[in-house]
């Protein structure tokens, strides 16, 4: 007779290394699961909401990139706000939505602006002599479901110039 005879140590070591396999694969799944990349975050678009007084608020559209491979159930975000390098607002959202793995939602927040920071940025904008675009940094923190802290992100970005 050919066939070959497995000893128990042999089957023994075949299936804890089979087993051990299995682990290490469900476990890179497990580790995404359990600590989640920050979303990527840009602006989309910009509407004055409410101008007077000494406070102004818009209307900001943001674009929300989720780099996970799966969803994210996002509660609610906070962030500042800065322009070519100086804090001009806080803004923020409690709006809850589910955004997809490796997807992408926008999500609509209000930005709070002093009148002080606001007229500081527009005098600076009147007063360059070329058509640049605004370098933006957006920092803040994400709310995720069933994760226990925010999670912080930090994005860069250009937006056109509405004075030029």
């Amino acid at each position: 007779m050919n066939s070959k005879a497995y000893t128990i140590p042999y089957a023994f070591g075949m299936i804890v290394a089979l087993a051990s396999l299995m682990m290490s694969v469900s476990g890179c799944a497990l580790m995404d699961l359990t600590n989640p990349k920050a979303p990527e975050i840009s602006i989309k678009s910009i509407r004055p909401q409410e101008i007077g007084g000494t406070l102004q608020r818009m209307q900001v559209e943001l674009l929300v990139k989720n780099p996970n491979r799966f969803s994210i159930y996002l509660q609610g975000l906070d962030f500042t706000a800065f322009v070519n390098d100086e804090r001009l607002a806080k803004g923020g959202s409690d709006q809850a939505m589910t955004i997809p793995a490796v997807g992408e939602s926008l999500v609509n927040v209000q930005l709070t602006l002093g009148l002080v920071d606001m007229l500081s940025q527009a005098s600076k904008l009147f007063l360059q002599p070329e058509a640049r675009p605004l370098l933006y940094r957006i920092s803040g923190t994400v709310n995720l479901e069933g994760w226990p802290a925010p999670i912080p992100f930090n994005t860069n970005g250009e937006y056109n110039n509405p004075l030029q």
